[in-house]
């Protein structure tokens, strides 16, 4: 009925032109769709019992919703990846063990002293790395005559030779400043060499610093600073690096609550300072657990509504509406932004003191919600479904000024649920449980009628898809999580056969 290769319109994101996904499979896979459902969407109560089933699928502060069509015979799919037959002729025993490697980060309970001791690592590891891009972008390399090694670790022998400071030996542990000037080396060869012109035109000119490696230095305005270790042995007991953490007690971390003390690690740690906080990042090794099951469902993004999926049989909607909690607290960040810029003058300091503290309360809370809803929605969904389908949603493009037909509040809203984090939780959730993430783009999908294939040009911003064509109603995200299913089906599966009540396909990843 079609083959599995992607068609040029759906080929990758990076392409400027898109055309629309419907094709003969998208016709041929809704009439088998719809032909199950005994009512139209336009008549189904979606406030009622009979209609719509409520079902609380995680306990949080967003709302989910599980809508049941009204049709004892739906959509029953048995899905076999293409990679069965290689799974099938391994040993069990392998399978069983198979683990990888996953970073969970801790918040870290720390005195006063040791805030103090971690803060003067983070500054110093910042002053390593600026001195060592500084030297890089001025001399354009170094002299490697008569040092060993290529690359970092001959500029991590140079640096400490002929650059670091003398008040600098005793200050910062040489495992943190090893890290820091090879991570300064990484950044500045990986640098692009400026172009010999700059603009366009009649505007155009010799470019000053034309064929040379600038690499940016890092400032103390980052929104995170990283402080990196040598070796698993550098935490022992609570203790980072020990023979520079002298008699202090040892630190604590928060995992759900519960405090715990990091006797030791198989891999080496890493320490993050955000948010005015410290978080500690533990590598260790995972058991993949199979999920066992063979479910597939095709998600839509959105504004109003944070994710909305369809599985074959029912609907699911993560977050609907529940974006006006987060909206609430960024226009509360914006005033307090602007009280701040206006209280001016030296006896404002303290003022602005407090209000910049009260605005990492607030930017903190905010990250913490939005969170907080792509991990629970990850977990359970990669639990869940052996194949989840998640368009690129590419706000980077969607708000930009230029081009964009949006408004403000809408760009700062689809920017605020911050898609591309979610599809890194969701990644890594699906390497955990043993599930596949498969990404495409969705052009079309929510203009398309998902029953005769009439584009909605005019849709804009309605909640309701009306198509003029067939009559079809239903809800904006509906129609968009349906026609995101049916492009996944097109880009990624063959069928094998297909009934009343079953259809069997084959799914190349």
């Amino acid at each position: 009925m079609k083959s599995s290769k992607k068609s040029e319109a759906d080929s990758t994101s990076e392409e400027k032109s898109y055309l629309p996904y419907w094709n003969e499979f998208s016709q041929a896979m809704s009439e088998w769709l719809w032909s199950a459902i005994k009512t139209d969407y336009a008549d189904l109560d979606l406030n009622s019992s009979n209609g719509c089933a409520k079902n609380a699928i995680v306990n949080s502060w967003f709302s989910t919703k599980l809508s049941y069509l009204q049709s004892e015979k739906w959509l029953r799919i048995f899905w076999q990846s293409s990679m069965s037959s290689v799974a099938d002729c391994t040993d069990s025993e392998n399978t069983n063990r198979k683990s990888v490697k996953v970073c969970t980060q801790y918040r870290m309970i720390l005195t006063l002293e040791q805030e103090q001791l971690l803060m003067k690592w983070v500054r110093l590891n910042r002053k390593t790395y600026n001195m060592a891009i500084a030297y890089l972008n001025q001399k354009q390399g170094f002299d490697r005559t008569g040092i060993g090694g290529t690359g970092k670790q001959a500029f991590k022998t140079f640096f400490k030779a002929h650059i670091r400071p003398d008040w600098l030996k005793n200050e910062l542990p040489a495992a943190i400043l090893d890290q820091a000037v090879m991570e300064a080396y990484s950044a500045w060869s990986t640098t692009q060499r400026h172009p010999k012109t700059i603009s366009k035109g009649k505007d155009k000119k010799p470019h000053p610093q034309a064929g040379l490696k600038i690499a940016k230095f890092r400032s103390i305005r980052d929104s995170s600073q990283t402080l990196q270790f040598k070796i698993a042995s550098d935490l022992n007991k609570g203790r980072l690096l020990p023979q520079y953490w002298g008699e202090l007690p040892a630190f604590e971390c928060v995992d759900n609550g519960v405090r715990f003390c990091p006797i030791s690690n198989p891999y080496t740690p890493e320490v993050t300072y955000k948010h005015s906080r410290f978080y500690i990042s533990l590598p260790e090794d995972v058991e993949v657990v199979d999920n066992n099951k063979d479910a597939f469902i095709a998600f839509d993004p959105g504004v109003r509504t944070f994710l909305t999926g369809f599985d074959g049989q029912k609907m699911i909607e993560f977050g609907n509406g529940d974006i006006h909690r987060i909206v609430r607290l960024c226009q509360w960040l914006d005033k307090l932004r602007s009280f701040r810029d206006l209280s001016k003058g030296f006896k404002n300091r303290h003022l602005r003191y407090r209000l910049s503290q009260k605005m990492k309360r607030v930017t903190r809370r905010i990250r913490n919600l939005v969170d907080e809803m792509h991990r629970q929605v990850a977990s359970w969904v990669a639990k869940n479904y052996r194949v989840i389908a998640l368009p690129t949603y590419e706000t980077s493009q969607m708000v930009c000024r230029a081009v964009r037909k949006i408004k403000s509040k809408t760009a700062r809203s689809m920017l605020s649920f911050a898609p591309y984090r979610f599809s890194q939780v969701l990644e890594h959730q699906c390497t955990r449980n043993g599930s596949v993430l498969i990404r495409h783009t969705e052009e079309f999908t929510s203009k398309t009628c998902s029953r005769c294939g009439h584009i909605h040009y005019s849709l804009g911003g309605q909640k309701i898809f009306k198509c003029s064509n067939c009559g079809n109603h239903l809800p904006r995200d509906w129609n968009g999580a349906l026609g995101n299913f049916l492009k996944a089906l097109w880009d990624t599966t063959l069928l094998n056969s297909a009934s009343f009540d079953c259809v069997q396909m084959t799914v190349f990843v």
